[in-house]
């Protein structure tokens, strides 16, 4: 059996899968029937927590429903590595998740 796929998603794909489905929502489709594995830190569940409840008004028990599943089915990681080549720092946690993850 060929190994799956690990994946780092960033916040705006999870947000935008959640919200408008798509080709977004695909992506977490195959990370529920266990296509590929969902690799995630404590920067990125807390950006995606923080962009659902500021900018969507989700309130804490919509958030649970909906991320949790993704939460306990993928894989935590803790960057150890500090990856400063983006612009944006939010983007760099992305890619020291991946990292980590060996995504």
């Amino acid at each position: 059996m060929p190994e799956r796929a690990r994946v780092v998603i960033d916040t705006n794909i999870f947000v935008s899968a959640f919200l408008f489905r798509g080709k977004p929502g695909l992506v977490l489709d195959l990370v529920e029937d266990g296509t590929v594995i969902l690799i995630h830190s404590r920067d990125l569940r807390s950006e995606a927590g923080r962009i659902l409840a500021d900018k969507f008004h989700w309130s804490q028990d919509e958030m649970r429903l909906a991320c949790d599943v993704y939460w306990n089915t993928g894989v935590p990681v803790t960057p150890q590595a500090v990856i400063q080549a983006c612009r944006d720092p939010d983007d760099n946690s992305v890619l020291e998740c991946a990292v980590e993850g060996h995504a």
